[in-house]
């Protein structure tokens, strides 16, 4: 008797795989990345199936850390619809109830949304290779991208404090990297 296994589009894409290099989350560790073709253009539905199985937007790359013995940083999925706040979320919320949320394509990306970002990336990621932010930078990895997203922006009176970055998927958006002022989030 033969078994039968569904295929999977996944198994049609062609991925590359990097040689080992310095982690950018861990000292000391090496890291892998797989990366889907960056040439294959890619639907809402595949985006969706591969961020399922570990796999993260970065503008036009689909990659996934691929880490001999190491989990560390692995995404996480929150079940929206079951998800309850603990105390410290509930008085988080409370205490930024005077902040107002607003969504705006990536395409619309402004020179204040880029210099939200470059403050977030030489206050806390000064080490790390994504430092010293730019412009063509920015707009590589959080304005052009291989399916449709958007930023979620959080404002405190007049003031971009917070912008993430989810696009759109099957069944429900998927969040990317947030960007946060440092003196909102020290404050709050």
């Amino acid at each position: 008797m033969k078994s039968y296994q569904p295929k999977s589009l996944l198994n049609d894409l062609q991925y590359y795989i990097t040689p080992p290099h310095d982690c950018s989350y861990l000292e000391n560790k090496s890291a892998r990345m797989v990366f889907l073709d960056p040439i294959h253009r890619i639907d809402v539905v595949t985006l969706s199936e591969l961020s399922r199985v570990g796999f993260r937007r970065s503008g036009d790359f689909v990659y996934r850390p691929e880490c001999h013995l190491c989990r560390q940083c692995l995404s996480c999925r929150v079940p929206v619809q079951e998800f309850q706040m603990n105390s410290s979320q509930k008085k988080a919320w409370r205490r930024n109830q005077d902040l107002t949320m607003s969504i705006l394509p990536t395409s619309k990306a402004t020179q204040e949304h880029y210099d939200l970002y470059e403050r977030y990336i030489n206050e806390r990621h000064a080490d790390g290779d994504m430092y010293p932010a730019s412009l063509d930078q920015f707009e590589k990895f959080l304005v052009h991208s291989c399916t449709e997203s958007f930023f979620i922006e959080l404002w405190e009176n007049e003031k971009l404090i917070a912008v993430s970055t989810p696009f759109l998927a099957v069944p429900s958006p998927n969040c990317f990297i947030p960007f946060v002022s440092s003196l909102y989030s020290q404050a709050n």
